[in-house]
């Protein structure tokens, strides 16, 4: 997998550590990006005078803020580690004791009942070219509203994302030549992937099942948005970083072969989906070492949800089989003690962000 998307383009991630000051990138994406205003501001028309004809036309003025996108893309671990630190709002909890011996560090991000999810943002700078010269750019202030992961038989697993950003800036590029190219990212073929599925939060990883699922997305809204206050506001851009709690949400879409054995995921699903329960799945991405002699990664997808209702009818086919779409939402209901309901882990060759 090259670090070089398109042809005389890059894109490089830095990790700010306030909202407003943009950072030099430290990690260079092996993901393609693409920008587009986020909109622009009307004004009244402007007044021509008591005796004079008003032409009604609306003066506008295009926001400094602008949308980013990240296309379908085979996932690796290092690129979805530093996009984490712009979607998901709390601090990793390394953990290199759990994978020492693979010479890899435990990145868990996780979210709670009780913590107030926050973000400073990241730097982006992206390099483009018209051929004969270089145009860099650079985007501060940026942050996902919203990821998604996917996988489908046949296929690497996939990589999506959107967000915003603020203060487009013409700056030249970090200079990480010195860094790459690293061959050593791997990748996740989709039938490397396990679900287990559980009763709650706490026991999430216990009960597998296997051979059911055709294809499947994890999807995750942030709950982050430009802030812009009424006043104390620079240009067109946005101070502030907001948070809204209630559009915050995970979802997970399965396509299921709908078996009909006592053990089966279908028909042990769907008695827990007609009485209303929680559920607690996790999905274990297993990734294939990209060299001879290096290690695999891996990423952890734990979600506290119920399914939505009437989607577990078993319905449809798929190359003669019959299916069904298991659709579950994220339910965040305090059980016992647990507070816990989204974690997203990624294993890294690094504690250390700057070199993920």
């Amino acid at each position: 997998m090259g670090n070089l998307h398109k042809p005389l383009e890059l894109v490089q991630i830095g990790n700010q550590s306030a909202v407003g000051t943009s950072v030099a990138a430290t990690w260079q994406l092996r993901m393609p990006m693409e920008f587009s205003d986020a909109g622009v501001v009307e004004t009244p028309p402007a007044a021509n005078g008591l005796m004079m004809m008003n032409s009604g036309h609306k003066r506008q003025a295009v926001e400094k803020a602008v949308n980013w996108t990240i296309p379908a893309h085979p996932v690796n671990a290092e690129d979805l580690l530093v996009m984490l630190y712009g979607g998901m709002g709390v601090t990793p909890s390394p953990d290199g004791s759990t994978v020492e011996a693979l010479l890899l560090f435990l990145h868990k991000f996780t979210r709670t009942l009780t913590g107030v999810p926050s973000i400073n943002g990241l730097t982006i700078e992206h390099r483009t070219s018209d051929g004969s010269t270089q145009i860099d750019n650079e985007y501060a202030d940026a942050f996902m509203t919203e990821f998604q992961l996917s996988g489908a038989r046949g296929q690497m697993v996939q990589f999506s994302a959107s967000g915003m950003a603020n203060k487009r800036a013409t700056a030249a590029i970090t200079d990480l030549s010195a860094n790459f190219p690293v061959a050593d990212v791997g990748y996740f073929p989709s039938d490397s992937v396990s679900f287990f599925v559980d009763d709650t939060y706490g026991t999430i990883g216990t009960t597998e099942f296997a051979d059911d699922v055709l294809g499947w997305t994890f999807k995750f809204e942030s709950g982050f948005f430009p802030l812009r206050p009424a006043n104390g506001g620079s240009g067109l851009g946005y101070p502030l970083i907001g948070m809204n709690g209630g559009v915050t949400k995970a979802s997970l879409e399965m396509t299921c072969l709908a078996k009909t054995g006592a053990s089966e995921l279908y028909v042990q699903e769907r008695g827990k989906a007609e009485s209303g329960l929680l559920r607690g799945i996790q999905c274990e991405l297993n990734g294939v070492a990209a060299d001879t002699g290096s290690t695999a990664r891996k990423i952890l997808l734990d979600m506290t949800c119920k399914h939505v209702p009437e989607t577990y009818i078993a319905s449809g086919e798929e190359d003669g089989q019959q299916i069904v779409t298991l659709q579950l939402e994220s339910a965040p209901e305090i059980d016992g003690s647990e507070t816990d309901w989204l974690g997203v882990s990624v294993q890294s060759s690094s504690a250390d962000i700057s070199t993920p």
